[in-house]
């Protein structure tokens, strides 16, 4: 029998348009309202938690009012996890608010990257100025302690 030939591995650096994914990156978040409605309609207003710039792919993302989680339903729509170019992932999720209703709100994310933390992101409300326009606000980043589910 002839024998084997030996298998010799040689290191080829990678070119510069191949790109490996991180090992995990944190995501970045912020809580807008998509549109406000309309002076003197009762419609709901639309707020957003758009979360980009994660990887590895698995996220949790809840919206809170008052402090405690909404539950599943009509007001809460989300897109699935979708790929950004940076090989990084992103999605949104959106909750349908009453206008006056009085309550406190708030996006809530959840991943590994980090470290057993959550971001939460407070949404403001409308604030009227001069002429009954309104200045909406973005939430800030604010880290809190919570158990990774899921994740």
């Amino acid at each position: 029998a002839a024998p084997h030939p030996a298998t010799i591995f040689i290191p080829v650096p990678l070119p510069d348009c191949i790109s490996l994914p991180p090992v995990s990156e944190r995501p970045v978040a912020v809580v807008f309202a998509r549109e406000p409605p309309p002076a003197g309609t009762p419609s709901s207003t639309l707020v957003v938690c758009r979360v980009t710039g994660l990887y590895p792919r698995p996220i949790r993302v809840a919206w809170l009012q008052d402090g405690e989680e909404v539950a599943p339903g009509w007001r809460l729509n989300s897109t699935r996890i979708l790929p950004n170019a940076d090989l990084t992932y992103q999605l949104r999720s959106s909750l349908a608010v009453e206008p006056g209703d009085g309550h406190s709100y708030a996006c809530r994310v959840e991943h590994v990257s980090l470290g057993g933390h959550s971001l939460l992101i407070p949404w403001s409300r409308c604030r009227l100025l001069g002429g009954g326009v309104c200045s909406w606000s973005l939430g800030l980043f604010l880290p809190v302690l919570s158990r990774m589910v899921g994740v």
